[in-house]
């Protein structure tokens, strides 16, 4: 009865990659960059709406809200468009879902991690360009 049995914290037990092979939605690092999309693009237009007068006074500041259409909502739309072709491929039968670590598991993992990544630079360099250039501009 008093027999332990060993903890394994962190199990070397690979699990394939699913980010193609179902909605991007189910990830936690869409999901997390999702809101970090909503509510950049909020900030925007709360600030546009409750600002426009100042704005309005320096006229070279509203070029400043095409950004978010650049590093916001284009690489978001983007993402979704280079899920959408893998996911493709998938549902045709030309890719299955592999055994973790083997080749083609890993370069799906890559192209998940950089797709994700890459929109989640954009984000912060839009949240940043916000509070370097705008924010200074409005307070």
């Amino acid at each position: 009865m008093s027999e332990t049995k060993p903890v394994t914290w962190f199990a070397d037990d690979p699990k394939p990659n699913t980010y193609f092979f179902r909605s991007p939605f189910r990830s936690g690092v869409f999901l997390f960059n999702t809101v970090l999309a909503a509510t950049l693009l909020a900030v925007y237009g709360v600030v546009a709406v409750n600002h426009w007068d100042v704005f309005n006074q320096h006229k070279d500041m509203l070029g400043l809200f095409i950004f978010p259409l650049f590093t916001i909502i284009y690489p978001y739309l983007d993402t979704f468009r280079e899920h959408s072709k893998i996911n493709e491929i998938y549902l045709c039968g030309k890719l299955s879902e592999q055994v973790a670590d083997s080749p083609v598991d890993q370069v799906l993992k890559l192209a998940a991690d950089s797709m994700n990544t890459r929109l989640l630079i954009m984000l912060m360099f839009s949240g940043l360009l916000f509070f370097c250039c705008i924010f200074p501009k409005i307070s």
